[in-house]
């Protein structure tokens, strides 16, 4: 014990020591069982944000995930929208790729001065990115564009995604 801390090891290896903040474990923790399915080993947060694709020029992004293990959740603010193409799909970096094993993430979303109406609007993960679609009456998706934001730069996009990582 040094300080007032401790450490404990296996095999000579540190695998969990007191910090002054708290506790740090190398490895995972399982619980419930002694097995691998009952094992976590990630916990991370953390901000992200990017546009992609060459619908917008910049916007002001605010962009915080939580990652348990493969679960990720993330929450995304994009405001201050300058359109460089109207012709473009409106597309958004995430902080992990989506396990396309597990299907693709559709999240909830809510959108401020867009150029249409008549829609619902939600927000599809794939791959590395989050799409804002619209969805009519005859469920149809249709991939929000360049033409549909403001050209003031007045849209704004929250969306609110869970889920799993590659």
């Amino acid at each position: 014990i040094e300080d007032a801390g401790c450490e404990l090891r296996y095999n000579d290896s540190i695998k969990l020591v007191t910090i002054d903040t708290g506790i740090n474990i190398t490895g995972g923790v399982r619980l419930g069982g002694n097995n691998a399915a009952n094992e976590m080993d990630d916990y991370e947060e953390g901000t992200f944000g990017a546009i992609t694709g060459s619908a917008m020029s910049s916007a002001t992004i605010t962009g915080v995930y939580t990652k348990v293990g493969r679960k990720v959740h993330i929450q995304y603010k994009v405001t201050s929208i300058a359109v460089s193409s109207t012709s473009s799909g409106v597309a958004f970096t995430l902080p992990f790729a989506v396990n396309s094993s597990y299907n693709d993430a559709v999240g909830s979303a809510m959108v401020q001065y867009l150029n249409t109406t008549g829609y619902q609007i939600v927000c599809y993960g794939y791959d590395s990115v989050i799409r804002p679609y619209k969805i009519n009456d005859d469920s149809h998706w249709i991939w929000v564009d360049g033409s549909d934001l403001n050209s003031g730069g007045t849209t704004t996009f929250l969306f609110d995604l869970t889920y799993t990582a590659t």
